[in-house]
């Protein structure tokens, strides 16, 4: 028996059936994907309760959850009276809501033994929640001075080791306070264990070969937890200035560096006089412990796009929609395939801003500038219902790495990560 959903996404309103049942201590929770054998309903929710007056208040809670998460109530219910075997249809998903013996004498999910399945902890919570093979992470990013001092820091990665966290990311700019990626993933990777560090690092204007010795340094120290993403720079002038570099050449120096990079960390001797960089005799003695140390890239404009379908592990879009993501992973597959090369499902990425409450102007002015076509609710989600919305639309257009950053920081970081990780980290698999 297949006992996990395989491509489907676990519905955000019947998330939060589930969420209203176990909040009155209902058992046994699962839910089955029956979409693929009926055609009245993609999903069963199931659950438990001990006694007839609990089956009736749990049911009530459940149709409260759909409500509050913004869903209708049910189209029907039937069972309330007897309350042994309450079903309450919501459309895309059917809830049953059984009094224990009742659903021991039926045993529906007998019935439906070879149909996918989620099942629930007594919180609430997916635990065998699956995607084919493809795994969803929840990472977090970190802007730098404007989100934290840098001495409160490494608490920063020790509270999001402890809510579970997949990483730490530190975008790289050469000016507006960012921390250093090398040495702040160094001090990282000293307060945690588990959390994997990771950095969009400027490339261009950087040595190749004392970078790949860095790079290989800090993933043995980390015990080959860092996590790569290779960026230009930003396009402004007194950025690119600070970078030693010239605009129109950046392009073609990380396309130069990448290859370079990667014969070092392969232990191979490497001598080259290319457009940008020469090397004599050059070796990294003490080599990644990740083999390969993978280096993803981003962008959205076409030539970025081909050059992440021909360098790069993996890709990341910039601000975007998923209608736009899927498009633009659809390009970097189609450029992959041009050079021989397969984009493993694995490494589509998105770095996904939210809030708490709608955006300031300040906040919506930036975004306008940035994307003047589109309405700044559609790139940055302003509720927790919000938020699992949007990660449900980019999983479904086949994203499954997340990079969370709140569009302006909280007065008290701890507590807002732990509301964060309540809101996500159920997706997480």
């Amino acid at each position: 028996m297949n006992n996990r959903v395989s491509s489907n996404i676990l519905p955000k309103l019947l998330r939060a059936a589930a969420q209203g049942a176990a909040d009155l201590q209902a058992s046994d929770l699962v839910a089955l994907e029956v979409g693929d054998v009926m055609g009245i309903t993609d999903w069963f929710l199931i659950a438990s309760s001990s006694n007839v007056r609990q089956v009736r208040r749990v049911a009530e809670e459940i149709e409260s959850a759909v409500k509050k998460s913004g869903g209708e109530g049910p189209i029907r219910i039937e069972g309330l009276e007897e309350a042994k075997w309450i079903l309450m249809d919501f459309g895309i998903f059917v809830v049953h809501v059984f009094h224990k013996e009742t659903r021991d004498f039926y045993d529906i999910e007998r019935l439906w033994s070879d149909v996918p399945r989620v099942r629930f902890d007594v919180d609430g919570q997916p635990t065998n929640l699956s995607r084919g093979t493809v795994k969803v992470r929840f990472g977090f990013t970190c802007r730098g001075s404007s989100d934290i001092a840098i001495e409160d820091f490494g608490q920063l990665c020790e509270s999001l080791e402890t809510f579970n966290f997949d990483s730490i990311w530190l975008p790289e700019t050469m000016l507006g306070g960012s921390f250093d990626p090398i040495v702040a993933l160094s001090h990282a990777a000293a307060r945690t264990e588990k959390l994997k560090i990771g950095s969009h690092m400027v490339l261009p204007g950087r040595d190749p070969f004392r970078l790949a010795k860095e790079l290989a340094h800090l993933d043995r120290m980390s015990n080959g937890r860092l996590l790569l993403i290779a960026v230009l720079g930003l396009p402004d002038d007194r950025e690119i200035a600070a970078q030693g570099v010239e605009r129109p050449e950046r392009g073609a120096m990380l396309a130069e560096i990448i290859p370079l990079l990667r014969r070092l960390w392969s232990g191979e001797t490497v001598s080259c006089e290319g457009g940008y960089y020469k090397l004599l005799e050059a070796r990294v003695d003490l080599l990644p412990k990740q083999k390969p140390l993978e280096i993803w890239l981003g962008g959205t404009v076409p030539s970025a796009l081909r050059r992440a379908g021909e360098l790069g592990d993996g890709y990341i879009p910039g601000l975007s929609t998923p209608e736009e993501g899927r498009q633009k992973k659809q390009q970097v597959e189609e450029a992959a395939q041009e050079f021989g090369r397969i984009m493993d499902p694995e490494h589509f990425g998105v770095n996904l801003s939210y809030s708490r409450v709608p955006l300031s102007s300040a906040a919506r002015e930036s975004l306008r500038i940035r994307r003047p076509d589109v309405e700044p609710e559609t790139l940055v989600p302003t509720s927790s219902a919000a938020l699992s919305e949007a990660i449900d639309q980019w999983i479904a257009a086949g994203y499954s790495k997340f990079l969370l950053r709140p569009m302006e920081p909280p007065s008290n970081w701890h507590e807002e990560l732990e509301r964060l990780a309540s809101d996500v980290l159920g997706m997480q698999t």
